[in-house]
């Protein structure tokens, strides 16, 4: 099982349905001139900050009009912070904003993109007048977010973060990501650009990690006695995973827990056998981006220093991770 964090399998799945792709494409706000973003804290811990911080320097400040950027969010992110406009929604009504906004644009739009996100006929019930008291925002507020949106030359929406963390929170992200259809934005300048099949055979988009109701599943085969060895690698979850899964009562039911871990984390700590890794600064491997910048990449890696514990004894120090499985 692979274990996140910071999981983006509700992101996928909007992707997968509204784009049809696997993998979470290229937002390209450098280019964009309005970015609509819902809840996807893209300048704290959204994806890849450090890329959409350049990003966004780009769309501030990289061409010859200034790029605005609208948030909304239920709570005052650092994305929020630095937005021209933050709008603060009650938690869970992301997903209907964007159909009230995109209500209001079919009003003045003839795009066919309507006809299919409208096939059972009930945009028309999520008009400003008729969901601004459940969102939390006025409908003069939502008109004027519509009204930027369709003005724009190149504008994007953004959906992910506290809009995704709801049990609707698929759908929220369904629906905003459905407003870049209505800008026709797909694979064009400052939209997005989805990422091309891999050239290379064997190489592909990298898996999504296990839901946290596959971790709580887990959990109860590990209390159930199910499970008897139990093997860790670079994954936290005795510190990540929440109260509910009653993971450290579950870890505590495994006779042999054996980890790999390169420091002393909290599940490396419970561990019955360690078996330490090298530190990725003294390591080889490869990697394929989970978000990919609009083509196909692979990184390869390779040390930097030389194992600070090498020449320990065959007993003692750090290993290359396929090194400990073969001894």
């Amino acid at each position: 099982m692979s274990y996140e964090a910071l999981e983006t399998n509700v992101l996928r799945s909007a992707l997968k349905e509204v784009f049809g792709t696997d993998s979470i494409p290229e937002f390209d706000i450098d280019n964009a001139d309005l970015v609509l973003s819902f809840g996807a804290d893209f300048l704290s811990s959204w994806v890849s900050p450090t890329r959409y911080a350049r990003g966004y320097g780009e769309f501030r400040q990289g061409h010859e009009h200034r790029g605005k950027l609208i948030h909304v969010d239920s709570r005052f992110s650092m994305t929020a912070a630095n937005a021209d406009q933050w709008v603060h929604v009650n938690p869970g009504t992301e997903g209907l904003l964007a159909m009230s906004i995109m209500q209001v644009l079919s009003l003045s739009h003839t795009n066919a993109v309507f006809s299919d996100l409208d096939a059972d006929g009930v945009l028309d019930s999520y008009a400003p007048a008729n969901v601004a008291n459940e969102i939390g925002v006025s409908a003069d507020t939502i008109n004027q977010i519509a009204e930027d949106f369709s003005h724009s030359a190149h504008p994007i929406a953004l959906g992910g973060g506290s809009a995704g963390a709801h049990t609707n929170g698929t759908q929220n992200l369904k629906a905003i990501y459905s407003l870049n259809h209505v800008a026709s934005n797909l694979g064009k300048k400052g939209g997005v650009l989805l990422n091309p099949n891999s050239p290379i055979d064997g190489v592909g988009v990298a898996p999504p990690s296990n839901s946290f109701s596959e971790f709580h599943r887990l959990a109860e085969e590990m209390k159930a006695g199910n499970i008897s060895v139990l093997m860790v690698k670079d994954a936290d979850f005795y510190y990540g995973m929440t109260d509910t899964a009653d993971m450290k009562v579950a870890l505590d039911s495994v006779p042999l827990i054996v980890s790999f871990g390169g420091m002393m984390d909290d599940t490396t700590s419970i561990a019955d056998l360690i078996l330490p890794q090298h530190h990725f600064f003294e390591d080889w491997g490869t990697d394929v981006p989970l978000a990919g910048p609009g083509y196909q990449m692979i990184g390869f890696q390779q040390p930097v220093v030389r194992p600070l514990f090498e020449h320990r004894g065959s007993n003692l120090g750090t290993k290359g991770f396929a090194d400990i499985l073969m001894a």
